[in-house]
């Protein structure tokens, strides 16, 4: 299908994120016109298949390995930037303006731009309680007040956007989506043999990255009775982050190395088939925005998960019936309901059934991105 307009959409987002890149692709390929003023290091030469009908404008950034003078150099950049992105929105006049995450990057966006501006809260721009987000408050409040429609993948996160003073109205849950025909059981096989996967024992995976924040901590700590009951399980730990070399003595000290495998970043095209052969899925995070992508990604492809409470994971996973609920931070609820799916294969196929049903029926890409469709050719 092809729009018959050409709507031109300019981004205001990060591409280095999988679900921003995503999200870009499906209208480039609908035949939008696209630019995307990207923050981010993304390498464009390399990633050269993402130009169709695209333009890439990157604002000025100057990186030191110091964090506290990269926020300082941020902000003496600002007066800069402000003029950068102003000309780039003048010279080539979108349709309509969207930012996904609210920073200083968006702010300067809508504080330059009189047309249509749609804007997609990620989460942590708008449930941070730091100290920056506090004095930063009042420039989302403008972002937020100024935007036609606000997005956001969660409950909670709609909640917090309301504490903004923005009108609950324009307020719209548009989910990132799964690609439900990519994730999906077809790709289970009849026996293991995925390079990562043990095809002579149960095989449990974490797809969350290696910091504090996702509590991988929990899952290792959970390892040994796991394995004092059922010694031939294996924990694949997917993901990087400054945890790694933590998480990785942490193992040590409790004699289970053996049976973990840390495999850094999994390349995409390698997810489907090692999550849809993947007998357990696990995630410890401590807070998500809305539903995680690789927790939809593993419910879709009829794995069965166990997940913490909070956030929205309640409204995504009926305890006891598509996956376990368990406490954050509690590694010996977390062994027993390991535990208790390993020795239950019956209860791991219903789960990973109902779990798929579940994201096919909420969360299928299309079926959000034809939401977004409507979202952006009402506006024109």
């Amino acid at each position: 299908m092809v729009v018959s307009n050409n709507l031109h959409v300019c981004f205001i987002a990060s591409l280095d994120s999988i679900h921003t890149r995503r999200w870009i692709k499906y209208f480039s390929d609908l035949g939008y016109v696209i630019s995307v003023i990207d923050y981010s290091d993304f390498s464009i030469p390399d990633n050269i298949d993402l130009l169709k009908n695209m333009s890439v404008y990157k604002p000025l950034k100057l990186i030191t390995k110091s964090t506290l003078l990269n926020l300082l150099i941020r902000v003496l950049l600002i007066p800069i930037n402000n003029w950068k992105i102003s000309s780039i929105l003048k010279a080539i006049n979108p349709d309509i303006l969207h930012s996904h995450y609210i920073n200083d990057w968006s702010f300067i966006g809508a504080w330059n731009y009189q047309g249509t501006l749609i804007t997609t809260a990620w989460g942590s721009d708008v449930l941070s309680k730091s100290p920056t987000a506090r004095i930063t408050k009042i420039f989302k409040s403008y972002v937020m007040k100024k935007s036609s429609i606000i997005t956001c993948d969660g409950n909670h996160i709609r909640d917090s956007i309301e504490t903004f003073g923005v009108d609950p109205s324009k307020i719209q849950l548009i989910n990132f989506g799964t690609d439900t025909q990519l994730f999906h059981p077809k790709h289970r096989e009849s026996q293991h043999n995925i390079r990562l996967l043990n095809k002579s024992s149960i095989n449990i995976i974490s797809l969350r990255n290696l910091e504090p924040i996702y509590d991988v901590t929990s899952l290792i700590l959970a390892t040994p009775k796991v394995l004092a009951r059922h010694p031939q399980t294996s924990f694949i730990i997917c993901g990087s982050g400054s945890d790694k070399r933590k998480l990785q003595q942490l193992a040590k000290s409790l004699g289970t190395e053996d049976n973990i495998t840390f495999t850094g970043k999994i390349h995409q095209d390698d997810l489907p088939k090692l999550l849809a052969n993947a007998d357990i899925y696990v995630s410890t995070a401590l807070s998500d925005a809305g539903l995680a992508a690789s927790t939809a990604e593993s419910m879709a492809s009829g794995t069965p998960v166990i997940v913490t409470e909070g956030s929205d994971n309640h409204l995504w996973v009926d305890n006891g019936n598509s996956g376990f609920l368990v406490p954050p931070k509690n590694p010996a609820i977390l062994a027993e309901k390991i535990i208790d799916l390993i020795e239950n294969p019956e209860t791991r196929k219903i789960f990973g059934e109902n779990g798929r049903t579940k994201i096919v029926a909420n969360n299928d890409w299309n079926t959000e991105m034809s939401k977004m469709k409507k979202i952006y050719e009402d506006l024109k």
